[in-house]
């Protein structure tokens, strides 16, 4: 394990699920977190009707958890989060192809000299409800909030000899030791894919590269998957502006005081795309001193903010009981100025490219 990476390793969630999260934080720790660009989007779709066609197999709270109601235990069908996420799995394809390489876990004696000894990092699955003993003395939230769930989680190193072994886990900002013979147990109870990441080391010209073609899809104005036509970017903002009196009325039909929480989904990849350009970005501008990235940092900042207002609001309607009818114009006035910094971003990404080409 490289100590000194791992102890300066900040974990930050870019990336749209738990497995770009999970690549990320490996990245990061390579000291290749540029690759992000890769999987990571300034991304945006939208169609009225897959956006609020759920497929319900049960009344809509037997979907959240009973503890914590803002949180779903199992997600409702929705074309639309299927959509997105097809979109985005299509455009990292042939990045986590080419790079991603399974790993073996049956003998962790073997990924440890293998791959932990030689400073990469492994990612596997994990149920980490069964490591809730470790985690509850690094994660406030897991105390409330921790659950039966499948996601990946990072593998730094194993001693063998203590019985303990360094993880990260995005999903619950940690970074600690963790009892090796619970992480077995939790690794046991899910699928058996792990997997660790090919080294690349990309030259400044090439990460340049890279960063514009990350950028160029912010001038798409629409796309089709699966034979939907979807706006993208501006263009969607623009619609689901229009349309969102529709939506919050539509949900509610079907949703009543849990309109919140089935609004709040389908945004979820992308509101987690917003933070990561922001994070991702902001790494680049001071770690290669790209000062042209300067404006479009701040720029992803402001967008990324706007739309986590955008969610506490809805957050806290349904905390206080109230109805999201009556809030309609708060949330039609963010969309609008999400609406304005999204323009914004376009400009800027011509003068970006103008940059980047010279």
């Amino acid at each position: 394990m490289n100590a000194l990476a791992f102890n300066n390793l900040s974990i930050d969630r870019i990336g749209y699920s738990c497995f770009e999260e999970a690549v990320s934080c490996a990245l990061n720790y390579m000291d290749s977190l540029y690759l992000a660009l890769n999987y990571n989007f300034h991304y945006f779709i939208f169609n009225k009707s897959t956006f609020t066609n759920y497929k319900l197999e049960q009344e809509p709270e037997k979907y959240l958890f009973e503890n914590n109601m803002l949180l779903f235990k199992s997600k409702p069908h929705l074309q639309y989060r299927d959509d997105f996420g097809l979109i985005l799995e299509t455009m990292s394809s042939d990045f986590f192809n080419k790079n991603l390489v399974e790993v073996n876990t049956s003998d962790l004696s073997v990924v440890k000299s293998k791959y932990l000894d030689r400073n990469r990092c492994v990612c596997l699955l994990v149920d980490p409800f069964y490591l809730k003993e470790d985690y509850i003395k690094h994660c406030k939230r897991f105390r409330r909030d921790g659950r039966h769930l499948t996601h990946f989680i990072n593998l730094f190193d194993i001693d063998f000899h203590k019985g303990t072994c360094k993880i990260a886990d995005v999903n619950y900002s940690i970074k600690c030791d963790v009892s090796l013979e619970r992480l077995v147990y939790a690794h046991s109870k899910v699928s058996p894919f792990a997997f660790y990441l090919r080294e690349l080391d990309l030259s400044e010209v090439e990460i340049k590269k890279l960063i514009k073609r990350n950028l160029s899809c912010l001038s798409e104005e629409h796309i089709t998957i699966k034979g939907t036509k979807y706006l993208v970017n501006s263009q969607a903002l623009k619609q689901f502006t229009k349309d969102f009196q529709e939506i919050i009325y539509t949900v509610n039909s079907f949703a009543g005081k849990y309109s919140s929480q089935y609004i709040s989904l389908p945004l979820s990849f992308f509101r987690n795309m917003t933070k990561g350009n922001f994070v991702l970005y902001k790494h680049m501008k001071e770690k290669y001193s790209f000062l042209f990235l300067d404006k479009l940092v701040k720029l992803f900042e402001k967008y990324s903010d706007l739309w986590n207002t955008f969610d506490l609001k809805l957050d806290k309607i349904y905390l206080k009981g109230e109805s999201i009818l009556a809030r309609e114009k708060e949330f039609i006035d963010i969309i609008k100025k999400l609406l304005a910094i999204s323009e914004e971003i376009i400009d800027e990404i011509f003068i970006v490219n103008s940059i980047l080409e010279m």
